[in-house]
């Protein structure tokens, strides 16, 4: 009994989950994430994380948003892999080959305290590749937040 009444209650969580509208609870994030520490800027959406480097090259995964609250985002990716890619991993892994990579990306906005008005909105996206979230083994980048009255001329 218990059993049924677990994957009935799952079955009415997944289900409000696809019925559920995706949008961000803080409209901030539509913004565009200007990098601080290399030339790849970010745009995200509930459903997508995309980035280009300024001169051309993109990159794009689909999404699942899994947190959505004012002062942070958590979004689970997927990209699929290009033909290079395919090869490069066929050489280092060919016992186990994959043909689309995982990873999770926390946005966070920072404290008030770390702010610089004049610079946009200071964001940090934290990023995990595959199933991994042990902070040692994160990615950690700093973002201005580039929302159309902060656009540059």
């Amino acid at each position: 009994m218990k059993k049924a009444l677990f994957l009935l209650t799952m079955l009415a969580l997944s289900s409000c989950h696809l019925q559920r509208d995706e949008t961000f609870v803080n409209p901030v994030f539509y913004g565009k994430l200007e990098s601080q520490t290399n030339l790849w800027d970010v745009t995200i959406t509930p459903t997508t994380f995309d980035k280009d480097n300024r001169h051309g090259a993109t990159w794009h995964e689909d999404c699942e948003m899994w947190k959505n609250e004012p002062d942070e985002v958590v979004l689970r990716c997927t990209h699929q892999l290009n033909k290079e890619q395919l090869e490069m991993q066929a050489m280092r892994k060919p016992e186990n080959p994959k043909t689309e990579e995982h990873n999770t990306y926390v946005i966070k906005i920072m404290p008030e305290k770390d702010q610089d008005s004049d610079e946009g909105i200071y964001v940090v996206i934290i990023s995990y590749y595959e199933d991994e979230t042990r902070s040692e083994f994160a990615s950690k980048r700093g973002y201005h937040i580039r929302t159309p009255e902060k656009e540059k001329p």
